[in-house]
């Protein structure tokens, strides 16, 4: 029996959970990456919004009084922004230098905005999220927002299911999903981005979560389970082959259901070599630094200048490199960052305390925003 490291490995309550998180993650990794064969590892943030939404409703799907609200918002945040601030923060620092005084002035300005949880918003009054002329290196960070915005309406939605109002849940959802299948031809930028046609993504979750505690006392075989996650390769695969505009709905309502599927069956599954579990485990633990911090690394790591977040492929070499450093950065946020603060008393008022004087901060940032960004260049390289 295994006890060291930062998992019961014999635990495997949630081992499922953590294979899609691994799986989700990446995805999405390869397709920044531009590995060949994962043109919609995109499709791993559909994952991630499906997984969230069964873990919410698992975990606080009974929020009735203010102080159970209260405490759902206390343990995300605790949970989210630890990581989150640290990222930011380090990014911004690494910019002054790497970057020329515009782009200084742009990553200045999407900081802030990602101190607020709203650079879905931002990016959607841009260019579409596949552009790459355009220089956003935490251009990823749009999912975080949605996922945040999503906790907004959470007690809603679980006040909804508490109170048997089923049908008007369901409503809700298939509302939602009609609603994005017409946004999707008429802008489809605007069904990527908002939150209003990404919250059905999280429902799918709830009901999966529903379905599992309904059918609690049914064990699916392992079989099952493993073909259900081989579907989820398989539709990735798939979206090779339809990856073009309008057609991003269809896939991540595809992938969605399969990852509700996969959530309701696996939850006896165990893993058959403990090799690779230890390594899935990991990687689910890691998942979420993982997705923060790889994209400003990948925009950092082949940053030219004029060149906007670069759209050239990668050798393997490169890629290699970017991997590494993406898991070594993630697995030291997690231990000496997120964990102790997880384990710290009155973590909740040292979060807000640091998010605010960032905000503040950033506020004054934005203020002399091109005088900051031009710290270090004269006049004339300014103006080049």
């Amino acid at each position: 029996m295994i006890k060291k490291g930062i998992f019961n490995f014999n635990k495997s309550k949630y081992h499922h959970i953590e294979l899609a998180r691994a799986f989700a993650v990446l995805s999405v990794l390869f397709f920044h990456l531009s590995i060949p064969g994962f043109k919609a590892g995109y499709l791993g943030v559909d994952v991630f919004f499906v997984i969230s939404g069964f873990l919410m409703h698992n975990l606080y799907g009974n929020l009735t009084t203010s102080s159970s609200i209260k405490n759902f918002y206390f343990k995300r945040i605790k949970r989210l922004l630890p990581s989150y601030l640290i990222i930011n923060s380090f990014f911004l620092l690494l910019s002054f230098f790497l970057f020329l005084p515009y782009e200084r002035y742009l990553i200045i300005k999407q900081s802030l905005i990602n101190l607020f949880f709203i650079s879905n918003f931002s990016f959607w009054l841009q260019e579409q999220y596949f552009a790459g002329n355009s220089f956003r290196p935490f251009l990823n960070f749009w999912s975080l927002a949605v996922e945040m915005q999503y906790y907004f309406i959470f007690p809603l939605i679980s006040w909804l299911l508490i109170s048997r109002k089923l049908r008007s849940f369901l409503a809700l959802f298939a509302g939602l999903i009609a609603l994005s299948f017409i946004i999707n031809f008429a802008s489809p930028n605007s069904q990527f981005f908002l939150p209003f046609f990404r919250f059905w993504e999280f429902f799918f979750g709830i009901l999966a979560s529903l379905i599992s505690q309904k059918n609690s006392y049914r064990n699916y075989s392992t079989k099952t389970t493993r073909v259900n996650f081989l579907l989820l390769i398989v539709i990735l695969l798939i979206g090779n082959y339809f990856n073009f505009r309008g057609t991003s709905f269809f896939l991540s309502l595809i992938i969605d259901l399969a990852t509700t599927c996969f959530l309701i069956v696996g939850r006896s599954f165990s893993f058959q070599y403990l090799g690779v579990q230890k390594v899935v485990l990991l990687l689910g633990a890691y998942s979420y630094n993982i997705y923060l911090v790889h994209f400003p690394l990948l925009v950092f790591f082949r940053y030219k200048p004029f060149s906007g977040n670069g759209t050239q492929a990668f050798n393997i070499f490169d890629s290699i490199v970017v991997i590494f450093l993406s898991i070594l950065l993630s697995a030291l946020i997690y231990h000496f960052c997120e964990i102790p603060f997880q384990n710290l008393r009155r973590s909740f008022l040292y979060l807000r305390n640091i998010w605010l004087v960032l905000i503040s901060l950033g506020m004054i940032l934005s203020v002399f925003s091109r005088q900051v960004a031009s710290i270090g260049y004269t006049t004339r390289d300014v103006n080049i």
